[in-house]
C-alpha cells in the first residue's frame, strides 16, 4: 500500500501524524512555499524518525482569479505532476482533506484516470450543514468527491456527527483521532518546579479568544501578585500581548511565535493551559468551531490541566477530568482560583492527562489504526 497525501497549500499539514507508522510508503505532495513556511513542523517529524517521500509539484489556481480574490483553499496542484508521481510510485490510495475542497475534487479526477486508486478524505469540519456544502463551487467539489469515496476518516466524533446532516452513509465513516509525537512530550522533571502557572498557546485572534487574555490576566494578577502567565503565538492581537507584558512583567511572559519543534520546553515549564476558544459567526451563521486542538493535546501530554470553553470538539478531546467553562472572565477566574493552590490535584490530573494522551492521541498508535481503516 502506497499513499499520496495532498497537503493543503499555505497551512501546517497536521495530517502527517496519521502516516507516522508507514512514513516510507507515504508520498507527501506539498508546494515549496508551504514546505519552507512550516519547516519547523516537517523537521519535527524528521527528528521523530519519519521518512516521508516529498513531492514538490507546481501549484495552480482552481478558481478564475479575475472573479475571486486569491485564497489558498482554492489552489491545487498540477495534475501532470501528480500523474507522474502516481505512475512512478505505484500509488494505491490518495488522501485529501475535507469533502468540499478543491484538492478532493482533484483527487477524484486522478482516481477517474486510475480506477484502482482509492480516495480517502480526512474530515476536520464539524459544523452541521456548513455553508461550504451549499455554495456553488464548493458544492460541486463535495458532490464530485461523494462519487469516488472509498472511506472517510473523521478526526473526532463531532466531525462524524456533522456528516449525518449530509446524509452520508455511516458505514463509510470511521473516527481516528489524530495524534502527537508522544515521545517528544516526555514528562521529564518535577511538576512543582514549573515556573509558569498558566499558559496560552495559539493564534492570537478572536476565534482562539486572544482578546480575553488581557482582562483575564488583569483579574488574576490583581488577586495573585506572584502569578506567572505565559503566552505563545502570533496574530492580530500581538501588539496587545506586547503591551500586556510591558505592563505586568515578570507576571506575564510573551514568547511570540515559537517553532513547533521547540515548544515542548514551554509546556514542560507550565502547570495549566487555558483555551478560551469562541465560535466564529457571520450574519448569525455559524462558520467555524474548534476542530480538534493540537495545543491542548500537546499540553495534556506534558501534564498540564486544561481549562477550556465548550466549543467544537474541545470537550471530546480534553475528557472529564479537565474543566469546561463559559467564555466569561469570572468563570475562568473562579476555576483557576480553585485549582492553582491545589498542587495535589494538579499532579494527579497531570498523570491522568498523560495517560489519556498515550491511550487516545499517540501518533504511532493512531497511525496504525488509520492504516487498518484504509482497508476496512
Amino acid at each position: 500500500m502506497n499513499l499520496l497525501f495532498l497537503a493543503p497549500p499555505d497551512r501546517r499539514p497536521y495530517e502527517l501524524c496519521y502516516f507516522t507508522s508507514f512514513s516510507e510508503n507515504t508520498f507527501v505532495c506539498v508546494d515549496v512555499a508551504t514546505f519552507r513556511r512550516h519547516d519547523d513542523w516537517f523537521r519535527q517529524f524528521a527528528e521523530f524518525g519519519c521518512k516521508f517521500n516529498y513531492i514538490f509539484p507546481d501549484r495552480k489556481r482552481a478558481m478564475p482569479s479575475k472573479l475571486f480574490h486569491s485564497t489558498a483553499s482554492w489552489d491545487t496542484y498540477s495534475v501532470r505532476n501528480l500523474l507522474d508521481a502516481i505512475a512512478q510510485n505505484q500509488i494505491t490510495h490518495i488522501v485529501s482533506v475535507e469533502l468540499f475542497s478543491f484538492l478532493s475534487r482533484e483527487a477524484c479526477l486522478l482516481s477517474n484516470l486510475h480506477k484502482e486508486i482509492h480516495l480517502v478524505p480526512i474530515i476536520w469540519e464539524n459544523v452541521p450543514n456548513h455553508p461550504f456544502y451549499h455554495l456553488p463551487f464548493y458544492r460541486r467539489n463535495f458532490l464530485s468527491t461523494l462519487t469516488k469515496l472509498h472511506r472517510i476518516i473523521c478526526a473526532t466524533e463531532k466531525s462524524r456527527r456533522h456528516l449525518a446532516s449530509l446524509r452520508i452513509d455511516e458505514e463509510k465513516t470511521s473516527v481516528v483521532h489524530p495524534g502527537i509525537l508522544v515521545e517528544d512530550m516526555a514528562w521529564n522533571y518535577s511538576f512543582e518546579d514549573r515556573p509558569l502557572d498558566i499558559l496560552f498557546v495559539g493564534t492570537l485572534n478572536g476565534h482562539k479568544g486572544a482578546h480575553l487574555l488581557m482582562p483575564l490576566a488583569e483579574a488574576l494578577i490583581s488577586r495573585r501578585p506572584g502569578l506567572r502567565i505565559g503566552i505563545v503565538g502570533d496574530g492580530p492581537f500581538k501588539e496587545e500581548m506586547v503591551r500586556l507584558k510591558k505592563k505586568h512583567y515578570p507576571n506575564v511572559e510573551y514568547f511570540g511565535n515559537v517553532p513547533h519543534n521547540k515548544i515542548n520546553r514551554i509546556y514542560l515549564a507550565s502547570k495549566i493551559l487555558i483555551s478560551p476558544c469562541l465560535p466564529v459567526k457571520k450574519l448569525g451563521i455559524l462558520l467555524q468551531e474548534e476542530q480538534f486542538g493540537f495545543s491542548v493535546v500537546e499540553a495534556m501530554g506534558a501534564g498540564l490541566t486544561i481549562v477550556s470553553t465548550e466549543v467544537g470538539a474541545l470537550p471530546e478531546v480534553i475528557g472529564e477530568t479537565n474543566f469546561i467553562v463559559r467564555p466569561e472572565i469570572n468563570d475562568f477566574v473562579n476555576v483557576l482560583d480553585s485549582i492553582l493552590d491545589d498542587s495535589h490535584f494538579l499532579k494527579c490530573n497531570a498523570e491522568r492527562n498523560v495517560g489519556r494522551v498515550n491511550e487516545l492521541f499517540n501518533a504511532k498508535k493512531q497511525s496504525a489504526i488509520f492504516f487498518k481503516e484504509l482497508d476496512s
